[in-house]
């Protein structure tokens, strides 16, 4: 039996159109022509770079003109402004009065040392005192007297001086008239002489007596002026022995025990001065040397922030870490309390049209002297040279232009590569 083949059935199609093969030609080329301009660059950036990072791993800064306020922020604690200490200026067994805390103000008595001389040296160095006032008054009231009797003893020896004078004229005349014999005629004179000398002895006795009895008074005051100043010394040492505050503050330190025997010069406690609260804060040694004492500085207690400025810094360096004191510049805020936290900013100086860019890693990363400059999708590695740094930006003196787009994050993550591509 004979099985038909389907031959019969089969149509034969015509052969495919040139023009149409070149249509669908053209539209690949033109597809692989558009898909190439546009993964050109993606390629191009591809074949320049020597590694790649994800963005999203990276953080950003555009480089900026301006100026740049250098400083730092640092931990503080409220310490007096003055505490001094208070010294024993005498021996003896001391008695405080006052506890560890306690507000004093200045004058208060602190306490007591009890001294087995000088008290009573002070009562004897009273009562010579006393003895000397008398005797100056006695010698003061005895020159009187002998000046009283002087000057009676001058005015007799005047008066009969007169006299005698008179006896003398009268002699005279009768003489001349023969009424009186010549040994008459001379003891009138002879009198009126002797009457002559007692007058003037009386004179000089009076004048040298009188300078005299200066030169003893004078004596006796001088005695008596030393014997005060004795006594004066002698009363400070007494008053010495009464140990008081040297201002209004509270006690700070107790260095004895209450009561105890105590030499000259033995530190007995400290005086805290509350009204002159500073802010003691350490500062790294790297910024030692442009922190100087006048600069402004602003202090943060809580949400509160004031104005204050640098008042002395430390020549001793501990743990890398340099002492700074900070006073307010007006009036020390109410509430405040010994040891208490603030935050203090330091503004060391302000540096005029720099180019600035936000800190960050990358300055540690690296080393201070490489910067990876953002360039169509590109990060290149430039060499660059920093200046002043701030709490959040720091200024580039060279490396960079104002515009430039960098990175900031930690560029250890491009392992030193001079071209980085940047991945979405």
């Amino acid at each position: 039996m004979k099985i038909a083949d389907t031959s019969s059935q089969d149509t034969q199609l015509p052969p495919p159109s040139r023009k149409k093969i070149y249509i669908a030609g053209g539209v690949v080329v033109l597809l692989l022509v558009v898909v190439g301009i546009f993964a050109y660059p993606h390629l191009s950036r591809w074949n320049q770079s020597e590694k790649s990072v994800a963005v999203s791993r990276l953080s950003f800064s555009t480089v900026r003109f301006g100026d740049l306020v250098s400083d730092i922020s640092v931990d503080g604690r409220v310490v007096p402004g003055a505490s001094p200490s208070v010294y024993a200026q005498q021996q003896g067994v001391l008695t405080l009065e006052v506890e560890v805390g306690q507000d004093v103000v200045q004058g208060q008595v602190l306490g007591t040392i009890v001294h087995p001389f000088l008290s009573s040296q002070l009562q004897r160095e009273k009562t010579q005192l006393v003895f000397m006032n008398a005797q100056l008054n006695r010698t003061t009231n005895s020159m009187k007297q002998r000046e009283l009797s002087n000057k009676r003893n001058r005015e007799l020896a005047e008066v009969e001086e007169t006299a005698a004078r008179r006896e003398a004229d009268r002699a005279q005349r009768s003489f001349d008239s023969g009424a009186i014999s010549d040994l008459e005629y001379r003891k009138a004179m002879d009198n009126l002489e002797s009457a002559q000398l007692r007058l003037e002895h009386a004179q000089e006795f009076e004048v040298l007596d009188k300078e005299s009895f200066g030169f003893e008074i004078e004596a006796a005051r001088l005695a008596r002026d030393q014997q005060e100043l004795v006594l004066s010394e002698f009363q400070e040492h007494v008053n010495q022995l009464t140990i008081r505050a040297p201002l209004a503050g509270s006690i700070g330190n107790i260095l004895v025990e209450r009561q105890t025997w105590v030499a000259p010069g033995r530190e007995l406690l400290t005086v805290v001065d509350l009204s002159q609260l500073e802010l003691e804060t350490s500062v790294p040694q790297t910024y030692a040397d442009d922190i100087r004492p006048g600069i402004e500085a602003e202090i943060r207690i809580g949400s509160a922030v004031y104005e204050g400025v640098a008042s002395s810094i430390s020549q001793e360096v501990v743990d890398n870490q340099v002492s700074v004191r900070v006073k307010f510049v007006d009036e020390t805020p109410d509430g405040l309390r010994r040891n208490q936290r603030v935050t203090v900013r330091l503004l060391i100086a302000t540096h005029e049209s720099v180019n600035i860019v936000a800190s960050g890693p990358f300055l540690q990363s690296g080393g201070y002297r490489t910067i990876y400059v953002v360039e169509d999708g590109l990060a290149k590695r430039r060499d660059i040279e920093v200046g002043a740094q701030s709490l959040n930006e720091v200024a580039i003196v060279s490396g960079v232009d104002v515009g430039d787009e960098v990175v900031i994050s930690d560029i250890s993550v491009f392992d030193g590569k001079d071209t980085v591509l940047l991945r979405r």
